[in-house]
């Protein structure tokens, strides 16, 4: 494949790490001030939970059907599309503040969330070589973070200013932002396949896919109940445990992303240079992770300065591993034609375990356990995603040859 230009790269990379910015910031802003939504409406924190918990289950399921979709409908038709579904329900959340119709808004909106993902690997995986996706992947995800990170910056300013629903209404107004840029600036890609098809893939008797995946998902599941449930819940654990207001709590959450995006740096660097097989990163990225969950849950309420640092190395780590499994994985089947449909699998996987720490973890906080309950269950699943990556490692090995041996590279 002929190596494409360096500013055709850079405007791609940008393009896609600017609507992914646009996707965080209409999706995580409900997320990231929970604590404020709560104290000025009434609602309690488990109820406004349930909207995030119907949002999660929308994306997961959305990101079935928008991988099935990606693999068939041009990638600029389907971001468009979700980016004006999503404007829509930010802009209605500040008119209808009633915990139902807030939860369906929310669930609509990560459905249409959901036609984000997929088509812009679809569009990344066929538009790069092989080398280039993987060494832009990990700059693709910095969206997420930076869009994070202003969040926490921008949400405790206009929150104090005006009140939460602004908060939606400048997350809409960066959604239509967005979408005139998309638009204009995403090219047309060619859709026809020219290796197996999905259909082909999932039933071969000779194909190890199916069987390599399962062991993956379930890592996702589990750094997904980690990477959402600590970076949307902690501003209501140091809250809840160390008595600060719900300003500085919410402003505590930056640290999370902006070492997120070190850690995926290092991370790139880890899996193209030391560690190539992307489950032996991955265990040890989760293993990293799982040290940080353990001394979290031996001094729960230390300090709030301690707290904040293992949850950001904790919460950075789940980051780097999404990198690898949800990102970098979904690479190596651009030979059989169905990268889509792989990144929507497996991107559906996070959201099974995002659904579930919106529901449980405030449910366990209100508990007789409180907190100390929810830090012990993260460092359990921490240790237990590490675990499974291990195992996993040989298995990938096998993987990778019989690709080569059904999908030699021309």
């Amino acid at each position: 494949m002929k190596k494409s230009t360096q500013k055709k790269v850079s405007m791609l990379v940008f393009l896609c790490a600017f609507t992914y910015f646009i996707s965080y910031i209409t999706r995580k802003n409900f997320s990231t001030i929970i604590v404020a939504i709560s104290s000025g409406t009434g609602i309690l924190e488990s109820e406004l939970g349930f909207a995030l918990t119907l949002n999660f289950i929308a994306y997961g399921i959305g990101q079935l059907v928008s991988g099935f979709c990606g693999d068939k409908i041009q990638p600029k038709k389907l971001v468009a599309l979700g980016l004006i579904v999503t404007v829509v329900a930010n802009l209605l959340i500040p008119v209808f503040v009633n915990p139902v119709i807030m939860s369906v808004l929310w669930f609509i909106n990560g459905f249409a969330q959901a036609f984000m993902w997929p088509p812009i690997v679809k569009l990344m995986t066929s538009q790069l070589t092989d080398e280039e996706y993987k060494e832009n992947t990990q700059k693709i995800s910095w969206g997420s973070s930076i869009a994070t990170v202003l969040l926490y910056l921008v949400c405790p300013l206009i929150i104090s200013l005006l009140n939460w629903q602004f908060v939606f209404v400048f997350a809409g107004i960066m959604g239509i932002l967005g979408l005139v840029y998309w638009w204009i600036n995403c090219p047309t890609i060619e859709l026809k396949s020219k290796g197996q098809s999905a259909d082909n893939l999932e039933t071969s008797k000779k194909s190890p896919f199916g069987l390599i995946l399962v062991p993956i998902m379930l890592a996702i599941v589990l750094q997904g109940v980690l990477r959402d449930g600590v970076t949307d819940w902690m501003p209501s654990y140091i809250k809840g445990v160390f008595n600060l207001s719900d300003e500085i709590s919410i402003l505590t959450g930056v640290c999370l992303p902006l070492f997120s995006i070190v850690c995926s740096i290092f991370t790139t660097w880890l899996s193209t240079h030391k560690l190539r097989n992307p489950l032996t990163c991955s265990a040890f990225v989760f293993g990293v992770g799982a040290v940080s969950a353990v001394v979290l849950c031996l001094f729960p309420s230390g300090s709030p300065v301690l707290s904040v640092a293992m949850s950001t190395v904790l919460t950075a780590c789940m980051h780097s591993v999404n990198l690898i499994l949800i990102c970098m994985v979904p690479g190596y089947f651009k030979r059989a034609g169905n990268v889509s449909m792989i990144s929507g699998v497996l991107n559906c996987c996070t959201y099974v375990g995002s659904a579930l720490s919106a529901y449980v973890i405030p449910l366990i906080a209100n508990s007789a356990g409180g907190w100390e309950l929810n830090l012990l269950s993260w460092a359990i699943i921490a240790v237990l995603g590490t675990v499974v990556c291990i195992l996993t490692i040989p298995g990938w090995r096998r993987f990778e040859k019989k690709l080569d041996q059904e999908y030699p590279i021309n």
